[in-house]
């Protein structure tokens, strides 16, 4: 077997065998769980979810040297079956915990979590060779993903909707192309989102800074963990009803209705205001073997 060591992190007020949490997997880069993943799940446990960064190459895989990502990461993206067990490990572990809610599931991916992540949306939660994953699983996220070298073939059956943010520099307007199709075929639920002028890789990333290759872009950062919030928020408590069209009395241009829609609106903002609240987070080590 593989020993594997991730990383917990939630709020033990909010989160307990009483009152459970919907719960958000986050899946490494090609160089393995490190700082990057602790802090990402620490940043989702600040919206009350219960964050688990998972280990998928194990703790005895070496992880040193950019030689060493290279060969852990192409030995699980060349056996997509390898590579999803892993993933499904990883989900019975933390459905172990008596204060996540088993119905509300989700995981993001980065780089080669990225790519992990559009495997799950393609073949769904039954579409690899003895790998079921859990119905609960609601959605996947996909960061710089790197579609141009590939992803498991799609699958009909039941699946998670996918969101994706790509650099516009990163994956070629083809490799998108492909990926829309495939997912209409399937009859996926998906959003995509392009992040330019010249966003490449790695651009969630704080500290890349190879330009060309892979770069940090503060905006493509902002607006895709915004985006990635609401995704959640919407596949755990429910899509909005969409724009709602104004009746006539509102669309009246006589300066009283205006005014007192000004009103409603300026009270809205003022109910609405976030209260600063101090955290306190549990932190786990769990670990398991393959």
């Amino acid at each position: 077997g593989v020993d594997c060591l991730g990383y917990m992190v939630y709020k033990p007020s909010m989160c307990n065998s009483t009152k459970k949490c919907p719960a958000v997997m986050v899946i490494q880069d090609w160089n393995g769980m490190n700082a990057y993943e602790k802090d990402r799940a620490y940043l989702l446990a600040q919206q009350g979810y219960v964050a688990f960064a998972a280990d998928i190459y194990g703790v005895n895989t070496p992880k040193a040297t950019q030689s060493d990502w290279i060969a852990a990461s192409s030995s699980h993206g060349s056996n997509a079956t390898k590579y999803m067990n892993k993933i499904h490990g990883a989900f019975t572990k933390l459905l172990t915990y008596d204060f996540v809610d088993s119905s509300k599931l989700a995981a993001m991916g980065y780089c080669f979590g990225g790519t992990g992540m559009v495997n799950l949306a393609m073949v769904g939660h039954n579409g690899f060779p003895n790998v079921t994953f859990p119905m609960g699983l609601l959605g996947v996220v996909s960061f710089h993903g790197g579609l141009n070298s590939g992803y498991a073939a799609p699958v009909a059956g039941t699946r998670p909707r996918l969101l994706l943010h790509s650099g516009g520099k990163d994956d070629s307007n083809d490799a998108i192309s492909k990926l829309t199709t495939d997912l209409e075929g399937v009859g996926a639920k998906y959003e995509l989102t392009r992040y330019g002028p010249n966003v490449v890789h790695s651009f969630t990333d704080w500290d890349a800074n190879v330009p060309g290759r892979g770069m940090y872009d503060a905006r493509a950062d902002y607006r895709s963990w915004g985006d990635t919030m609401d995704f959640l928020s919407k596949i755990f408590f429910g899509d909005g009803k969409g724009s709602m069209k104004p009746t006539a009395a509102q669309c009246n241009m006589n300066p009283g209705a205006k005014a007192a829609g000004t009103q409603v609106a300026s009270s809205a903002m003022a109910s609405s205001r976030a209260q600063v609240i101090a955290l306190t987070l549990s932190l786990l080590c769990s670990a398991w073997t393959m």
